[in-house]
């Protein structure tokens, strides 16, 4: 094997490495934890958002991704709102449900 061609196979195992290592981070990063018999309480932090049904958004307006929330031995995603600028609304998706958190004031 020519030096070159060493050369671009260390490059490319160190970009898929340091690629992996950045998706592994992201993915096990918990940011919350879910409380209440009916999955009601979501607390980032310390800030506390209560979840609440009858909104006009859906799936569609699921924006960037924040971490995730534990409730037991589940993992719920956690993503911002499309449109919301007061970051007051949070969606969480949990296998194949989706719900969202409004921020109890």
């Amino acid at each position: 094997m020519t030096l070159r061609k060493k050369t671009v196979l260390i490059v490319v195992l160190g970009i898929l490495v340091l690629v992996t290592a950045l998706y592994v981070s992201r993915e096990s990063r918990v940011i919350g934890e879910i409380t209440g018999a009916e999955w009601n309480i979501l607390t980032i932090e310390e800030t506390e958002y209560r979840q609440i049904n009858g909104l006009d958004f859906t799936i569609a307006d699921k924006g960037k991704y924040l971490g995730k929330a534990k409730y037991n031995e589940s993992a719920v995603r956690l993503y911002s709102v499309k449109g919301d600028t007061e970051d007051k609304y949070i969606y969480a998706f949990w296998d194949w449900e989706g719900f969202f958190y409004v921020l109890n004031e």
